[in-house]
């Protein structure tokens, strides 16, 4: 009597068990595997949707205060403030380099760069988006493309220097905007590093979600000007295979892709210095001396 007892007992606690999982889970079913892929598709595009932004731009802290020096801030339009860094070139006829940059940093951690570039008889003009540096505002696809544009007008009007001796340059996130402001505005050539097709498939690889930004796989197909895309073979951030991609894309019949060996995303400048400002610079005279 004993052992059928305890023989139920042990049956009961089994059933309460199976019952509370099927309360939680429900009854399994062809259908379960499915539904759940779709509640998760659904999710991550909520996520991508509304919060996209957040993620495309993770602004770090300022890593400049304006001096008026190195660092300033343009006042202008509907943006409140543009923090900015502007380099004269050797004379009037050399190249200056319009720069847009990564998305965890900002003008200040191409420092050295600006002045390798300086050493080359080169100008450089950088500007910082919205949130970042001392720019004011909150950085979106829309407001970082209009910072791009005011910084544009700024550096053609205010400055001074035709666009036919500027090369525009995109760094990984800063690529959406430089496609953005070569579609509508001429420019000496467009140099694009580490580069993606758009800014979701950077991450999936494939289009997945709506509310996508910078579809730099169309804008491309709409710049016929140079073209120099250069990309670490190893990139886990952004596989190689985007900036492949885009080069495929470009109508320009003067276009090259430059894949460096044994670095990634955040170390192409490390690994690779000397080769990176041998080729932009080349590039950069070669096209506005044309």
């Amino acid at each position: 009597m004993l052992v059928l007892y305890s023989f139920w007992e042990i049956a009961s606690q089994d059933y309460e068990v199976m019952n509370w999982k099927q309360k939680l889970f429900g009854k399994w079913s062809w259908k379960r595997p499915f539904l759940s892929l779709l509640w998760i598709y659904l999710l991550l595009g909520f996520i991508a949707y509304f919060f996209g932004s957040k993620l495309v731009f993770p602004a770090p802290d300022s890593g400049y205060v304006k001096d008026d020096t190195r660092y300033h801030a343009m006042q202008n339009g509907s943006v409140a403030k543009i923090g900015y860094t502007w380099l004269k070139p050797s004379d009037d006829k050399t190249p200056v380099f319009f720069l847009s940059h990564g998305n965890a940093e900002d003008i200040s951690a191409y420092d050295w760069v600006f002045d390798e570039w300086q050493n080359a008889g080169c100008g450089v003009f950088a500007y910082d988006y919205p949130g970042y540096g001392i720019s004011e505002g909150t950085p979106t696809e829309a407001s970082v493309n209009e910072s791009a544009e005011k910084a544009w007008k700024f550096l053609r009007e205010t400055i001074g220097i035709p666009a036919e001796r500027v090369i525009i340059v995109g760094r990984s996130v800063g690529c959406g905007p430089s496609l953005a402001l070569a579609q509508k505005n001429g420019h000496a050539g467009l140099i694009l590093i580490s580069p993606f097709r758009s800014a979701f498939q950077s991450v999936t690889r494939v289009p997945l979600f709506f509310g996508d930004m910078f579809p730099n796989e169309k804008v491309i197909t709409n710049i016929s000007t140079p073209l120099l895309i250069i990309h670490g073979e190893k990139d886990r951030v952004i596989p190689c295979s985007q900036g492949r991609a885009l080069f495929d894309k470009s109508p320009s019949n003067q276009k090259t892709l430059l894949v460096l060996p044994n670095c990634g995303h955040n170390d192409i400048f490390d690994a690779h210095f000397e080769v990176l400002l041998q080729t932009m610079t080349d590039f950069a005279k070669t096209n506005v001396s044309r």
